[in-house]
């Protein structure tokens, strides 16, 4: 016995998502999208390595200037990653409501 499996075409994949977010029509969401989620991977990996400067630095006080930097940058990365899944939330709304409208039409 041969059993097949498919998969719906409404679920997506990251590859889809992905392929989607790049070679869709851009604009401010997904510019935001794209630049808020890399932005928030990026940045707490910075603010890691800045912090870790400032400890092997000399501990006096002209080096507190990489410690605030890399404290912000921890304290940015958690807004940065929510404006990236608030966008790709508009963007998701945006495709349902189009597919809906070709439904509706065809």
């Amino acid at each position: 016995m041969v059993t097949t499996h498919t998969l719906r075409q409404d679920l997506s994949t990251p590859h889809s998502t992905i392929k989607e977010l790049t070679q869709g029509p851009w604009n401010w969401k997904s510019g935001a999208a794209a630049f808020g989620l890399s932005a928030g991977f990026i940045a707490p990996i910075c603010g890691s390595i800045l912090t870790a400067i400032s400890w092997f630095r000399d501990p006096i006080w002209h080096h507190v200037y990489l410690h605030q930097a890399g404290t912000i940058l921890f304290v940015v990365t958690l807004p940065l990653l929510i404006l990236g899944a608030h966008c790709l939330d508009l963007l998701d709304k945006e495709k349902k409501q189009a597919t809906e409208v070709k439904k509706g039409r065809g």
